[in-house]
């Protein structure tokens, strides 16, 4: 595994992937670029702690694989820490990254994305229909035209 590097040149991802297939044991130090940092802990390739800016285990790994610039630093000799706080294995951490919501984009992209939608044309209701039936006829063939529709 890289001692360090850019988050641009290798995602987290492939950092885990990588200290995992490895079988490292260390801890991986990554920083995005507004200032936000993440503490990894392995034990023989097993992601068993993390922290990050308030966050704990399977939380922080999963916004830290947000970050797409940055850097990180792999140190294999820092003290391990005996909390185990990351209960879900590397795969399914990637995958609970890929499924959060991405960030919002701007309200006039949006939509040009979306499609325009046309309101509904409202039929009146069969109770409306009878209270403006006033004339004797109208109501006659109302009912005419309703039998209809049940026998056909």
């Amino acid at each position: 595994m890289q001692s360090h590097g850019s988050l641009a040149e290798t995602p987290l991802r492939s950092l885990l992937e990588s200290a995992q297939g490895e079988r490292s044991t260390g801890t991986l130090t990554v920083r995005d670029g507004s200032g936000e940092s993440a503490a990894l802990y392995f034990l023989f390739g097993h992601l068993f702690h993390a922290e990050s800016n308030g966050k704990a285990g399977d939380d922080a790994v999963i916004s830290a694989l947000a970050w797409t610039n940055g850097d990180f630093d792999f140190d294999a000799k820092a003290k391990l820490p005996a909390d185990e706080t990351v209960k879900a294995g590397i795969p399914d951490l990637v995958h609970a990254a890929d499924a959060e919501p991405k960030p919002t984009q701007p309200k006039a992209a949006a939509a040009r994305r979306l499609p325009r939608l046309r309101p509904r044309a409202r039929r009146p209701s069969a109770a409306n229909m009878r209270r403006s039936e006033t004339n004797p006829q109208q109501k006659l063939k109302r009912r005419s035209t309703l039998r209809n529709r049940v026998v056909a």
